[in-house]
């Protein structure tokens, strides 16, 4: 009989170790992908949006990016535009604003949240900036005096003079690719100065670096460029950018007229006048200053 309590006491105590241990074994949960919310967009302009969003759940992970992504298709992912929430991963909640969007066109956004196991989407919105394709109006940094054939792009001017004593540089220096009188040439012509003619204070440098409204794209105009400019004066907008009637405006093109029995685009270059008679193209030499007016501009 002792003999069998002693071996019913020692099968107790093991069972009581066996049930003690498994009580204290946790089953960790699985991390899983985060979930999101996307917002409607707010306070939409003709080149900015408000888009926010909420992470509903960090998927029992750590949360180590949030943010919105968006693009002009549908599904934006982060690899396409994306603006990364500064409030901090512990918040929940998720804001990004918008800027530098392309007037009259249609956007998608979602919400993202990434962890330790991905990234998750919230649902995809859209939403529609305004239509800013109007002479005259303020856009991209500037005011739009042209608009191509798309209805959508064109050019916009500085609404200020960058300088008034800016030479354009490099006399006696033929620089190539400077020819082009069109619009549309601007750029191409600038990048061709600034690269061959190494100096920080020519005109078409100093459009080039220049930083202006939040825009960094800026180059100095092409004879066509500076005379689309002209429609400007017939609008109520002429006045506040202050293009002036009779004052000359550098352009980024070499003079390959001839000028006093000879072609010498190495020392020429052109200055366009607004005249009330009628514009003229001046010839100007490549050190001349306090004669021409530098006024960048820029696409959209």
């Amino acid at each position: 009989m002792k003999h069998k309590l002693q071996k019913f006491s020692w099968l107790l105590l093991f069972a009581i170790v066996i049930i003690s241990s498994c009580s204290k074994t946790k089953v960790e949960p699985q991390a899983s992908i985060s979930t999101v919310t996307t917002l409607p967009a707010t306070s939409v302009t003709i080149s900015t949006a408000t888009v926010a969003g909420t992470v509903n759940s960090n998927g029992g992970s750590t949360i180590t990016e949030k943010g919105i992504c968006y693009n002009t298709s549908s599904n934006p992912t982060v690899t396409n535009n994306k603006i990364v929430d500064p409030s901090g991963n512990t918040n929940p909640n998720i804001t990004a604003d918008l800027t530098k969007l392309t007037g009259n066109t249609t956007y998608f956004a979602r919400a993202y949240a990434t962890n330790s196991i991905g990234t998750a989407y919230g649902s995809e919105i859209t939403f529609t900036t305004g239509n800013p394709i109007a002479i005259g109006e303020l856009y991209g940094g500037g005011m739009i005096f042209y608009i191509d054939g798309t209805g959508k792009h064109g050019l916009v001017v500085a609404t200020a003079d960058q300088s008034s004593n800016a030479i354009w540089g490099c006399e006696g220096t033929d620089i190539p690719g400077t020819s082009e009188q069109g619009i549309g040439f601007g750029l191409s012509n600038t990048k061709a100065i600034v690269n061959g003619c190494q100096s920080t204070g020519n005109a078409a440098a100093i459009c080039y670096n220049l930083v202006l409204n939040g825009f960094d794209d800026w180059y100095l105009p092409t004879v066509e460029e500076v005379k689309a400019m002209n429609i400007l004066f017939n609008t109520s907008a002429a006045g506040s950018i202050k293009l002036q009637t009779g004052a000359g405006y550098m352009t980024s093109n070499q003079d390959y007229r001839k000028i006093n029995g000879a072609v010498a685009p190495q020392n020429n270059v052109i200055m366009y006048v607004f005249k009330s008679a009628g514009d003229v193209l001046w010839p100007l030499t490549k050190s001349e200053a306090n004669w021409a007016i530098t006024r960048a501009i820029r696409s959209f």
